[in-house]
């Protein structure tokens, strides 16, 4: 598929890569929010609204991995949405009996989706 100049090449650009990687090993660094790279300690309200608004949105979404309601919400959901992709995509080619027992399904996932959030 590859010529044998188009290999050559890409052999010596990963030759190339691999010494340049070699002569500039990267530095490690860990991402700590309050903690700027230069080890300096800022305080939360000398950071600008933008940096302070997008942490309480990554705190509030990797809270909400832990949260089985949030789980169990978005299984439902997704079934919801497979079934209604169905329902949409094969519409012209399922059978009438078949998709009316689709459409009874999708009420049922959507009642039962309903019955979860106000349980909460």
């Amino acid at each position: 598929i590859v010529s044998e100049s188009g290999r050559q090449k890409r052999c010596i650009d990963a030759e190339s890569v691999l010494k340049a990687r070699k002569a500039c090993p990267r530095e490690r660094y860990e991402f700590k929010g309050e903690i700027m790279q230069n080890g300096k300690i800022v305080k939360m309200d000398m950071l600008p609204y933008d940096y302070q608004k997008l942490r309480q949105k990554l705190e509030f979404t990797s809270n909400l991995e832990l949260n089985s309601f949030y789980k169990r919400f978005q299984q439902f959901y997704k079934s919801i949405k497979i079934t209604k992709r169905i329902i949409e995509t094969y519409k012209d080619t399922i059978r009438t009996n078949e998709m009316i027992r689709l459409k009874q399904q999708l009420v049922r996932q959507e009642t039962q989706l309903v019955r979860i959030c106000a349980e909460e």
